[in-house]
This record gives C-alpha cells, sequence and structure tokens, in this order.
C-alpha cells in the first residue's frame, strides 16, 4: 500500500469553530464578571447554553489520515488516533466529516471535519468525502471493522434534515444566550 495521505476537513472551518469558541467563552466570562448579584434563572441558563456550545464546537478537527490512521488538530498539538479505536466513519456529502470513536471520554468520542469551500452545505449531498472513498479503495488492514456509514436513512430529505439540525441548533442556542444576555443587561440598568 502507497503512504498515501487524505485531508481531514479544513484549517478554515476549524479556525472558524476555534474562533466562535474562542467568542462564546468571552461572552459568558463578560456576563459572569458583569453579574455581581447571585445568580439568577438568566444566568444559570446562560451558563448552560454556554456550555453546550463550547462542547459542541470542542468536537471540531482536521488534519490527514494514512494507513496508521487519523492524525488530527483539536486545538493547538497534532493528535492521533489508530484506526482500531475508530468504530465509525459517517458523513453527510462530500464536506461533512464526524469520526466516532469506539471508547473514551463521552464528550470527546465524536470528531467533526467540515471541508465545505462552498457556502451551501446542501451541494455534493450524493458523494462522498475523499477519505471515504480512499479507505473504500485502499482500506488499510488495521481499518477492519471499521463501519462506514452516510448520515440517515435512505432519504435524501433526512440527510438534509440531519445536516441542517447540525447547524441550527448551534445557532438557534447562540441566538437564545445573545437574547437573554441582553434581557439581563436591560433588567440591570
Amino acid at each position: 500500500m502507497s503512504e498515501s495521505k487524505v485531508p481531514v476537513g479544513s484549517v478554515g472551518y476549524w479556525a472558524a469553530m476555534r474562533l466562535a469558541q474562542f467568542f462564546i467563552i468571552c461572552i459568558g466570562l463578560l456576563f459572569l464578571i458583569a453579574a455581581g448579584r447571585p445568580f439568577p434563572w438568566q444566568v444559570t441558563l446562560i451558563l448552560v447554553l454556554w456550555f453546550l456550545l463550547a462542547v459542541y464546537l470542542d468536537s471540531s478537527v482536521y488534519g490527514f489520515a494514512d494507513e496508521d490512521g487519523v492524525h488530527f488538530r483539536r486545538y493547538i498539538s497534532m493528535q492521533f488516533v489508530p484506526w482500531t479505536r475508530i468504530g465509525r466513519v459517517s458523513w453527510f456529502g462530500k464536506n461533512i466529516l464526524s469520526i466516532h470513536l469506539r471508547a473514551g471520554n463521552l464528550l470527546r468520542r465524536e470528531m467533526n471535519a467540515n471541508s465545505s469551500s462552498s457556502g451551501s452545505i446542501f451541494l455534493n449531498f450524493e458523494e462522498e468525502p475523499e477519505l471515504v472513498h480512499w479507505l473504500l479503495v485502499a482500506k488499510p488492514s488495521t481499518a477492519d471493522g471499521l463501519e462506514l456509514r452516510p448520515w440517515g436513512t435512505e432519504t435524501v430529505a433526512s440527510r438534509k434534515m440531519h445536516a441542517v439540525l447540525k447547524i441550527l441548533v448551534p445557532i438557534i442556542s447562540a441566538a437564545i444566550l445573545i437574547w437573554l444576555l441582553i434581557t439581563v443587561y436591560s433588567a440591570r440598568g
């Protein structure tokens, strides 16, 4: 087998997710500092949403795969997961990929990579990502038992719905967070 490296995700999308996570954490810290009084229900809800968004954005990675496994960057340093620790690779279209670990920390068992160079998540939704194609053609011996499965069921509509929900849930949560922050500040002053 050749020593090929297949890209997983893109640096641009990963950087955008890290910036969004940093922004959410900064806003949460500002409201913690500004609260100055016992935690009302709004601040508690803000903290819960803040935590959920930070955890959701934590799964974003980029890197490459080779015959040994997946080399990825979640934050600063490169990390490695061998194929034997990966249970499933799922995808939606050519750009959105999820790598599911067999075991480990519950919040870190899924790694999401997006290589989208376009603004639409629905372009090329019937195509496979480069990693999936590579695994089907030149499957490493250590990747035996690895499940390759597209998101959703047999219908295109359900796959689109999964992709839309994966994007809309954090957007709606962020909107609720911003609305709560505005409500807290307007009630204070």
